[in-house]
């Protein structure tokens, strides 16, 4: 038995009020009572309810109050899918005669839980945890991203096989070594740099379809980037690999603040994380994604029309993961004091399938968008010297070019190499279509001066240096119904920046997507 966690997490726990347990005695570690996540070990001889050698007890302070995970086991585990995925349980911990806390009961990803996914007769294959790290010098250690790994300069004791060996820590059958899973990493990315470089991809997909399960694939990172995942580019996975067929597949690990509590319980984010300069960088997830985009972006649609994404569907397995959860036990226990809403985390939740629900409407709509049919016309200008009003009408026009969105973080440089990365103005026109008839608020957020028109009406003014700040204006808008857009905006000097919302009763508060756009 010893406390459980990475060691960014193992001791960042939740104060233990000692006048509300009969615990005695207290623990000694930390000197401060503290709950911490446990992980225990039972002999072989005599499993866990006969069928666990380990137990992670969580202590749900970063994801508080533990929700994610038994959302993520419902989730993964919708029988239109069935991705490996831990199972999970409430449990009161009681240590040396009193209560310690209610903790998350955590299913050990090892060899014990693959027995559920293997077919009859089946022996367990091979299973690795993604160990590596963000990039430090550590020892044999190197980024467990699915990057080609070299020997370690710093650390030269240690060969190229060595690292594969730490950074992916084999979890079945330990006596053997990791030379297939390095060859299929090298492979890959071979295959991956010829594809980008040539801009023909038929190698590394058919490398790909006899090494992966694709569609387990495609649907763990369906899953996985529709709930915005945050951090599990270089970790928080493991890789196994099918005893039957030899194949290769992902399993989810560590879904703390996912389904969109890291970013604020709203929508927005990419589906296709994980590819080469979108969110964290995982050489797995960027080679399926650019081989089978299509069939993703299909698979992500499919899944919110009728699958476990379905806003109804999700909402149902929300309220079933929370129907596992006891009230009663979680504000008894002697950490109560430091922990968060119950109530407020199982609102959101159950919200951000609907947010993600508009997202993939948009998704849906991303294949028909061009540079010549989405997004806004943008006139970028030179202020004229000396002109504090910012005329346009004095201004020099530059260049024109179609914005995706108005999305822009320029801090001290240029929107262009055309334009002075101080003296700018630009000018973005168009039209935009709203999904629903409602009242919609846009939003500016500038650093410097905005004006804001919406089906030729002016909702913001504010022409005038300074810092970000955010302005808005609300106007009635009809469903499918095109009207004119223009934003208006300058840049005097220091940083600028540049961003252009909206929201509606039906509508989360977002940067407003490129399909509801149209240059003229």
């Amino acid at each position: 038995m010893r406390y459980e966690g990475s060691r960014w997490n193992r001791t960042n726990g939740i104060g233990l009020d000692a006048t509300k347990t009969t615990i005695n005695p207290l623990p000694v570690r930390p000197t401060t009572p503290t709950v911490l996540s446990w992980k225990v070990d039972f002999p072989a001889y005599a499993p866990f309810e006969g069928k666990r050698q380990k137990m992670v007890l969580n202590k749900m302070n970063q994801a508080c109050p533990g929700l994610d995970d038994a959302v993520g086991e419902r989730v993964y585990g919708d029988p239109g899918v069935n991705v490996p995925v831990q199972r999970t349980r409430y449990s009161r911990l009681h240590i040396n005669g009193g209560y310690y806390h209610y903790m998350l009961d955590l299913e050990h990803i090892d060899g014990d839980m693959m027995k559920r996914y293997r077919a009859s007769g089946e022996r367990v294959g091979d299973l690795f945890k993604a160990d590596g790290n963000a990039g430090a010098v550590e020892g044999p250690w190197g980024v467990s991203d699915g990057s080609t790994l070299a020997l370690n300069a710093t650390c030269p004791m240690w060969t190229i096989d060595d690292r594969y060996k730490y950074t992916y820590d084999r979890k079945t059958y330990n006596w053997d070594n990791n030379s297939k899973l390095r060859t299929l990493i090298e492979t890959m990315n071979t295959l991956r740099a010829t594809a980008v470089s040539t801009n023909n991809f038929t190698a590394l997909k058919t490398f790909l379809t006899d090494n992966f399960d694709v569609q387990k694939m495609i649907d763990y990172i369906a899953i996985r980037n529709w709930a915005e995942p945050w951090d599990d580019g270089f970790h928080n996975f493991f890789l196994y690999q099918r005893a039957s067929d030899g194949k290769f597949l992902m399993i989810p690990q560590d879904k703390d603040r996912e389904f969109g509590e890291q970013y604020g319980w709203v929508g927005g984010r990419s589906f296709f994380v994980g590819e080469e300069g979108n969110g964290q960088y995982n050489r797995f997830k960027d080679a399926i994604i650019k081989c089978f985009r299509n069939e993703l972006r299909a698979r992500i649609i499919e899944l919110d029309a009728k699958g476990t994404l379905n806003p109804t569907n999700y909402r149902a397995k929300v309220v079933a993961a929370a129907n596992t959860f006891s009230i009663t036990d979680y504000v008894s226990s002697p950490a109560s004091a430091s922990i968060c809403n119950y109530y407020t985390e199982l609102s959101n939740l159950q919200t951000f399938g609907d947010y993600r629900h508009l997202d993939v409407l948009d998704l849906a709509e991303e294949p028909t968008c061009t540079a010549a049919t989405c997004g806004l016309k943008a006139d970028l200008y030179q202020t004229l010297a000396g002109d504090a009003t910012h005329d346009f009408t004095k201004a020099t026009l530059k260049v024109s070019k179609v914005s995706p969105t108005v999305n822009f973080d320029y801090l001290t440089g240029t929107p262009d190499p055309l334009v002075p990365a101080d003296g700018f103005q630009i000018r973005w026109t168009g039209k935009i279509v709203p999904r629903f008839t409602e009242n919609y608020t846009f939003y500016t957020q500038t650093d410097e001066g905005v004006r804001l028109w919406v089906n030729g009406t002016q909702v913001i003014n504010q022409w005038k240096d300074q810092l970000v700040t955010e302005y808005s204006g609300t106007i009635s808008l009809t469903a499918g119904v095109p009207v004119t857009i223009t934003m208006e905006y300058y840049e005097a000097a220091g940083n600028a920046s540049a961003k252009l919302l909206w929201s509606s009763p039906s509508t989360y508060k977002q940067i407003i997507p490129t399909n509801r756009l149209r240059p003229m």
